[in-house]
């Protein structure tokens, strides 16, 4: 399973396009949960306090499930047959499992509340509310883990429809256990939020598992002779190319709890904190276009890396896209300005 399955014979701005549409619009989709659910949570009792309850469950879940993210990219670019399919798997598993075990140990009373309180600086209400929503991300870091590594192999395999559908899974699942937790349970915002993420990570999960169940059968099949990248491929060989990844999120995943410290021992911290999803959220809606291409690279670039050249000037028309939508200006990112 060669990028050049991908790639060969030729690629063309026509063809990165209809590759790069099924990542943005999933891009898309998970952008439109932030504001989805802060709507949702702006509805029901004591919005303020439970929008900057879920502000900060979501910013600390983030920073906690950074060193995983990356494991899209990592499946995309190495499990190229089914012993480098086994050697990862291994590797993500202990992740997905230290990245839980950081979860479990940061929601514990005493932990949690030295976060909150001494760190953070959070009001009682707010604190409360917030430990106790991050009870339903608890899955959270290793639901992203494991959903993240069979959507990279789902990538490389040509197959970036089937992210979007396990995406549409996923917001549909969150959709519908936000309204049951709001409308049956009658739970607070910030654990409606928390709980719909959570469940919908966990359906979108088991979903992109399903999907690559058919190339996960054809690596395992793969004879021995055509496995000589996988034969190479040792655990600290994966470390040292997984590594610069897992920090780059990591620094990139920081920006939230760093905001979230300055705004709650700022001027107005409830308002602030409160209405930091909204921003978050419609602001990530600007950054879709951009995130998507980095797997279409990883895909599309060719094993020489003879592609890379058509592959930056669509990437520079992307992000001229986006900034001018950004800015107001009416241009469009449709695919027909790509071809």
């Amino acid at each position: 399973m060669s990028r050049h399955d991908i790639s060969a014979p030729a690629l063309s701005p026509g063809r990165i396009a209809r590759f790069w549409l099924p990542l943005e619009a999933t891009w898309l989709m998970m952008a439109a949960e932030g504001p989805f659910l802060a709507a949702v949570i702006a509805r029901l009792p004591a919005p303020k306090e439970n929008l900057a309850a879920f502000a900060v469950a979501s910013a600390l879940a983030w920073i906690v499930e950074s060193p995983i993210i990356m494991m899209l990219s990592a499946s995309n670019a190495l499990v190229q047959d089914g012993v480098a399919f086994r050697k990862l798997r291994r590797f993500s598993t202990a992740l997905n499992a230290a990245v839980t075990a950081v979860m479990i140990a940061l929601i514990t009373p005493p932990v949690f509340g030295f976060v909150a309180g001494s760190i953070l600086g959070l009001s009682p209400d707010v604190a409360a509310l917030a430990g106790e929503s991050m009870i339903f991300l608890v899955l959270w870091p290793g639901a992203i883990g494991f959903r993240r590594f069979y959507q990279g192999i789902l990538i490389r395999d040509g197959r970036p429809q089937a992210v979007t559908w396990g995406t549409v899974i996923r917001l549909a699942t969150m959709a519908a256990t936000g309204l049951l937790l709001a409308l049956v349970f009658r739970l607070p915002g910030a654990s409606v939020g928390a709980g719909a993420l959570g469940a919908g990570v966990l359906a979108e999960g088991a979903a992109s598992w399903v999907m690559a169940r058919p190339t996960v059968r054809r690596l395992r099949r793969m004879a021995d002779e055509e496995c000589a990248f996988g034969r190479n491929l040792t655990q600290s060989k994966v470390l040292r190319f997984y590594s610069p990844l897992a920090l780059t999120s990591f620094l990139s995943f920081f920006i939230n709890p760093l905001t979230t410290f300055f705004l709650a021992r700022g001027r107005f911290p409830l308002e602030s904190l409160a209405v930091l999803p909204v921003l978050v959220g419609l602001a990530f809606v600007f950054r879709t276009a951009g995130i998507a291409m980095q797997e279409v690279v990883i895909a599309l670039v060719g094993d020489g890396g003879e592609n890379r050249r058509l592959l930056g000037r669509f990437s520079l028309r992307v992000g001229a896209a986006s900034s001018s939508r950004l800015n107001g200006r009416p241009r469009s990112a449709s695919p027909s300005s790509f071809s």
